[in-house]
């Protein structure tokens, strides 16, 4: 099957860069790859080994046999930002893709999206590692009915220079018409949910979103009861 010869991604923030690993289960391709978004061909670079990225870009990258194009073609679209690359702490490994530079799609099944199972609340840590001015910060929430995977009730943000007392910077909330609803975003970014807080955030190292979770599910979800 042609499907094989697709190109499975991880990004991965390490010392101050985001590696990225590419792999194909066919052993006969070849990967190749650019990064200035134009398409790949068997003359683009050869993939040997991880690739350190420390700016924005645009990776794309497709397997080859003898010249000729196998797999379709894998686009990362990487985003860099102060968060980019910065170390998380929290409860979940997967917290790690929180600051890995790309933005999750419409699939929940892209391994890009974090989530937190069998918790009412949960938090997290983003080390800014030195003293910043930060005037935004944006996360995203994807919701797929089907698999009961929804956006939080409340998020909270706060800020510390030293990760000891945190100041409240801003939060949103959702009702659950909001949190049950199916589709989001525009046609320009399917993704956005609006969570964007523009405020003149004081100068902080330490950035903790708050997450709570607890919401009571409609009486004619069909899944109602399972947790996220």
């Amino acid at each position: 099957a042609r499907s094989m010869y697709n190109i499975q991604h991880t990004v991965t923030p390490e010392d101050g860069a985001l590696k990225v690993k590419l792999e194909c289960i066919r052993p006969d391709a070849e990967i190749h790859y650019t990064t200035d978004g134009s398409e790949p061909i068997a003359t683009s670079p050869l993939y040997k080994e991880k690739l350190a990225v420390k700016e924005t870009l645009n990776l794309k990258s497709a397997t080859f046999v003898k010249g000729r194009q196998m797999g379709k073609t894998l686009t990362l679209p990487v985003r860099w930002n102060l968060a980019t690359a910065k170390p998380v702490s929290g409860c979940n490994p997967n917290e790690k893709l929180l600051t890995n530079g790309i933005r999750g799609s419409l699939k929940y099944s892209d391994f890009e999206w974090c989530s937190w199972t069998n918790n009412d609340s949960i938090s997290f840590t983003i080390d800014m590692e030195k003293m910043e001015k930060v005037n935004t910060f944006t996360i995203g929430c994807i919701t797929s009915y089907g698999m009961a995977v929804h956006k939080p009730r409340l998020i909270e943000i706060a800020v510390s220079g030293d990760n000891k007392t945190f100041d409240k910077a801003g939060e949103r909330t959702f009702t659950p018409e909001e949190i049950f609803r199916e589709r989001w975003g525009t046609p320009e970014d399917p993704t956005a949910d609006g969570l964007e807080f523009h405020r003149e955030f004081q100068e902080a190292e330490e950035i903790p979103p708050f997450g709570e979770k607890e919401t009571e599910v409609p009486e004619s979800y069909e899944d109602a009861g399972v947790e996220e």
